[in-house]
């Protein structure tokens, strides 16, 4: 039992070194879609000035979008 939650060597979550780079890529493409959907949902609800903030957030999770699927196209032309 971990008695010091603040304690950064306590691992609460890790990626398996055995999965391929393809479902490492497809999962990191999934999660970072998800963020920017449930971003432009929020974005929808907040006054103009935060609604521009959010929408920024929302800009760079697609560029990061856009890196990902950079990523996985070299991965399918090298197999």
């Amino acid at each position: 039992m971990c008695n010091d939650p603040c304690n950064p060597s306590v691992k609460l979550f890790s990626v398996r070194p055995d999965v391929n780079t393809e479902a490492l890529l497809a999962n990191a493409y999934e999660t970072i879609a998800g963020a920017g959907a449930m971003t432009n949902e929020f974005a929808e609800t907040l006054p103009s000035q935060q609604r521009y903030l959010a929408l920024a957030i929302q800009q760079m999770i697609e560029l990061g979008l856009m890196l990902v699927e950079a990523a996985q196209d070299r991965v399918d032309q090298a197999a």
